[in-house]
């Protein structure tokens, strides 16, 4: 029985390593390990206690160790009796990063999560007393609401969480194929939340043949020209004028769907640069040039207006 229960005792102690690196002894100042060995395989487990009035850095007597390729689980550590370790306040955070432990009347501010509030109004710390916390409580507030209504169809387009102020919104976005009834904003209002939208089957619209809404429709500088199967118009812009908006057209329900416009180009003045460069911007476009008494000039073309900056132009 003794040679089975050995045996049992190595597997678990020595696992098989697959080539995982094996783990020198850990440091541990004013405490021992059990067992105590120089090398430990990859998966060997070790636990460590410290000396008279001391203890482990977690809430533990014993401490547990386990080599995981060359390196241990975490560090070994012993602190005071009278220490405090990490503390966790339900519903808020640590203004600071948390430490493994903290010494006795040590204090730590905290925050409260979004939606709840201090219990007492004053009361924002903890306080650590001969190894034991006093903590602030945070409660949730009346004014506050959880969890935005779900629409059937339909996401919310903010990141999830689980509490709202008062006066916090959520925006619902239908997914495709789907169109919005209502107001898009869901608020939170002293603790409830306004009626959220509905998200209906999107009605198709119906697209006949161009020639059933009558005349071609006209743009300013532009043209439309018949496609092939006669469902769409393609719109084209005069020379240097550009496109902007849709640039097929459809007869939807008996009439024309989005127009676009044709952006005028802007003529460039000559009698500022130091020589002919260029005689034309196309709308949106950016470009620059050597001025005539020096410098340069940086010049973009909004709708055939040119509009300068430097050489004392504008």
């Amino acid at each position: 029985m003794r040679i089975v229960l050995f045996a049992l005792f190595c597997v678990w102690l020595f696992p098989d390593s697959n080539n995982a690196q094996a783990c020198q002894s850990p440091e541990l100042s004013q405490g021992f390990l059990v067992p105590q060995q120089d090398v430990y395989q990859h998966g060997s487990k070790v636990f460590y206690s410290c000396d008279s009035g001391l203890k482990p850095a977690l809430q533990t007597w014993w401490g547990e160790l386990m080599c995981e390729n060359g390196k241990w689980s975490h560090t070994a550590q012993c602190i005071a009796v009278n220490d405090c370790f990490a503390p966790e306040v339900p519903n808020a955070k640590p203004v600071q990063p948390l430490q493994t432990s903290y010494s006795s009347n040590s204090r730590l501010n905290f925050s409260c999560n979004k939606g709840y509030q201090f219990e007492e109004v004053d009361v924002h710390e903890a306080v650590c007393t001969d190894g034991q916390w006093k903590l602030p409580m945070c409660k949730r507030k009346l004014t506050a609401c959880g969890v935005p209504p779900s629409v059937a169809d339909a996401v919310i387009t903010q990141p999830s969480q689980n509490m709202f102020d008062h006066t916090d919104r959520v925006e619902y976005r239908c997914k495709n194929g789907h169109e919005m009834v209502g107001e898009k904003f869901s608020y939170c209002m002293f603790g409830v939340w306004t009626p959220a939208p509905q998200c209906g089957v999107a009605e198709r619209p119906a697209v006949s043949h161009v020639r059933e809404c009558g005349p071609y429709p006209t743009i300013e500088n532009g043209d439309f020209i018949e496609e092939a199967g006669g469902r769409t118009l393609k719109a084209l812009c005069a020379s240097y004028y550009k496109l902007e908006g849709p640039e097929q057209v459809m007869c939807v329900s008996g009439q024309w769907s989005e127009l676009p416009v044709c952006k005028a180009p802007c003529l460039l003045d000559q009698s500022q640069l130091l020589r002919s460069q260029r005689s034309y911007l196309i709308h949106g476009e950016e470009d620059e040039f050597w001025c005539k008494w020096g410098g340069w000039v940086k010049v973009k073309c909004v709708d055939g207006r040119a509009q300068y900056e430097g050489c004392g132009l504008k």
